[in-house]
């Protein structure tokens, strides 16, 4: 894993570290469906070895036609994962940041999610329009920092709120294709001992990303040509140089991911 030159314990907190989590899992599903309408309830439960204990997640998805051209969906479910994606903040000048996994333990929790979505989705003569609503709430979210949080603690956790929409619409006329899609997301994440505890704007939140994507086929040539637009991702600013009790220089920091990067545009073909 991820080493640097640093004078940093951290840096061996997840290097060092060989674990296992073995996992039993159980799990029940019922169904019922007819020509117009699909339900499926269930119940899955998950016993983690690294932290040995149970996990009950129960599950619904159901849809249903209300024109031959109109159907509505919805989803709702629970979700514990025994590996998180850690990120490690080193802010040590050359603004790098590490991802690794690492299992669950008495410092990292299990993570868990509540999510649910309802959306529609109309098919008529070709034309498809997908549109999907959705919200989360995870947590168990872990940082590995120093710097930032101005602290000792290897591991700092916390939650996130999500919520977001999806549309898609496509449509086919002989060998040429296209495919235009919006999301709209607002992802916040809290931890106690980051931004005075306040929430700030996720790593991963972009707010606004469009897409547009054409394909053509001529017998065995296809071409093709996207186009996407989106949001910056946020980040956070230096506002300055201070000396810590040991006499190193430090970089003071912001408020987390007050900022953000120019919106971003590609064309590919």
């Amino acid at each position: 894993l991820f080493q640097n030159n640093f004078n940093n314990n951290q840096n061996k907190l997840l290097s060092d570290e060989n674990s296992r989590n073995k996992t039993q899992a159980l799990f029940s599903e019922i169904k019922f469906n007819n020509a117009k309408t699909f339900l499926s309830l269930g119940l899955r439960a998950n016993h983690f070895s690294a932290v040995d204990s149970w996990f009950f997640e129960p599950r619904l998805f159901a849809s249903t036609y209300i024109s031959d051209q109109i159907m509505l969906k919805t989803s709702a479910e629970i979700k514990n994962q025994g590996v998180s994606q850690i990120i490690e903040h080193r802010n040590n000048g050359v603004g790098l940041e590490n991802n690794v996994w690492a299992v669950a333990n008495s410092q990292i929790p299990i993570l868990k999610s509540e999510q649910l979505s309802a959306g529609f989705l109309y098919r008529n003569n070709g034309w498809n329009f997908d549109v999907d609503f959705y919200k989360k709430k995870i947590k168990g979210l872990t940082l590995m920092t120093e710097d930032i949080a101005s602290q000792k603690l290897p591991y700092v956790t916390g939650e996130s709120d999500i919520f977001g929409i999806d549309f898609l619409l496509k449509k086919r006329y002989g060998n040429y294709r296209s495919w235009i899609s919006y999301s709209y997301s607002n992802i916040k994440q809290q931890f106690n001992t980051l931004n005075s505890g306040n929430s700030f704007d996720g790593i991963d939140e972009i707010p606004h990303s469009f897409t547009w994507s054409h394909t053509y086929k001529i017998n065995q040539l296809e071409l093709s040509l996207g186009w996407i637009m989106r949001s910056g991702v946020p980040y956070t600013t230096a506002t300055g140089t201070y000396l810590d009790n040991n006499n190193n220089l430090r970089i003071s920091y912001g408020k987390v991911n007050e900022k953000r990067l120019p919106n971003y545009q590609k064309l590919d073909f």
